[in-house]
């Protein structure tokens, strides 16, 4: 997950009959349901070689994993006489965590480093510089932390990705050939995005890609622009996951809407499984990566949530220091239909290959909507986990999470302690 760097960068499923890979398989899959593996709380379906999951309620009710609220380590330092200005960070993009427990940090601005931290908080090592040869960072966008502590750093516009061992020592410079990318990715229908927008761990990377053709609606309107996802392999053969709905705008000089539907990809597991959802409703699209296609569709129950207008005033008032004319914004989002919170927020997948995804209880607070974090193994929904906002990284047993405090000015990351029980999923 990547962290807003701005107020405005911080604001963010799909029927048989939305934009989907492919309109006749999932017609075949919506019908003739096999009930087998079903339960009171989950009713599996199976048709075309694609199991549809209906998840109706949590298989563990109680005595899940939960997270601890309190953090167990925080860094990031503080303003004063006898602060250590090198334990400040800033915008800090990904994390990670090495096998001794050290927290890896991409810093994508300014010096562009990697940070690794102690627990204590020191800075242990810090590796990268701005420039575009071996073992430096034109944009650094994207951070890996592989088995046997290898860190790596996927630059941006399909630049270079570096391979570096937890000293910081360059293993390998690793370029992405153009030419076999645009080969394997060439068609009259689509055209390339300009970076890679989702590494895997197997060295793969998802890319996407949008319809050349499209065309903005008129003036006032909210939309969504249709977006490809395909996974490039090692040898530039190319998996598509089809199409879908992109991220959501008002077509307005101030086009951002308060929380954004936008389809979400993530990958992880074994064997390697890409997650794909529209966002919209609660529907995730499970691939299998290695072009076998579809295998599975998870869908959960959950309660549309209307965004009320308080919180659209809020978000004005949050936003007023930046420039545009949000009286203006307001009145046209006032004139847009009733719009509801995004179903799914967010999705992660741990090294045990289950699920995560950021998304509506189904319950309502005073301020709004309360969102929790679902956790699914296989398709079905083993339970939700309250966490902190702003997750960077979901390991074994600690979450790694960013936090901004607009009075000070100040960043900080914080490491709250996640209990699995007695089962990892």
């Amino acid at each position: 997950m990547t962290p807003a760097t701005s107020p405005l960068a911080s604001l963010r499923g799909i029927s048989c009959g939305a934009v989907v890979p492919t309109l006749t398989l999932l017609a075949a899959a919506c019908q003739n349901p096999d009930s087998s593996g079903s339960s009171p709380d989950v009713v599996v379906r199976d048709s075309s070689g694609i199991r549809i999951v209906e998840n109706l309620a949590p298989e563990w009710d109680k005595d899940f994993w939960s997270v601890n609220p309190e953090p167990e380590f925080a860094f990031g330092g503080e303003f004063g006489e006898e602060s250590d200005a090198s334990l400040l960070v800033w915008d800090i993009a990904a994390a990670g965590m090495l096998s001794d427990g050290r927290v890896v940090l991409l810093s994508p601005k300014g010096e562009r480093k990697v940070l690794i931290f102690e627990r204590s908080g020191a800075l242990s090592v810090a590796f990268g510089r701005a420039g575009r040869g071996p073992g430096e960072f034109d944009h650094p966008q994207h951070l890996q932390v592989l088995p046997g502590d290898t860190v790596v750093v996927w630059d941006y516009m399909f630049g270079p990705v570096s391979y570096f061992d937890a000293s910081g020592t360059l293993l390998k410079h690793r370029a992405i050939d153009l030419g076999g990318l645009i080969e394997a990715t060439r068609g009259p229908d689509r055209h390339n995005g300009e970076t890679v927008h989702l590494p895997l761990p197997d060295g793969s990377f998802i890319v996407q890609f949008h319809r050349p053709d499209w065309q903005i609606p008129e003036q006032g309107e909210i939309y969504r622009r249709p977006v490809g996802y395909a996974r490039i392999d090692l040898d530039y053969s190319s998996h598509s996951f089809g199409w879908w709905q992109g991220y959501e705008f008002l077509n307005h000089a101030m086009p951002v809407l308060p929380y954004p539907v936008q389809s979400l990809v993530a990958g992880g597991g074994a064997p390697l499984t890409v997650h794909v959802t529209n966002g919209n409703r609660f529907e995730v699209h499970q691939f299998a990566a290695h072009g076998e296609g579809l295998r599975r569709i998870v869908r959960r129950r959950t309660e549309k949530i209307p965004i009320e207008s308080g919180t659209v005033r809020s978000l004005a008032e949050l936003n007023s220091d930046v420039e545009g004319d949000w009286l203006a914004w307001e009145r046209a989002v006032a004139l847009t239909p009733q719009r509801f919170y995004p179903a799914i927020a967010s999705m992660q997948v741990d090294n045990w290959g289950n699920l995560w995804v950021l998304a509506l209880s189904g319950r309502s607070t005073r301020g709004g909507a309360l969102w929790e974090w679902s956790v699914f193994h296989e398709g079905r929904w083993l339970g939700d986990v309250a966490m902190p906002s702003g997750v960077l990284w979901i390991g074994d047993d600690i979450i790694l999470c960013r936090h901004f405090d607009r009075d000070t000015g100040l960043e900080k990351i914080l490491g709250y302690r996640l209990s699995r029980g007695l089962s990892r999923g």
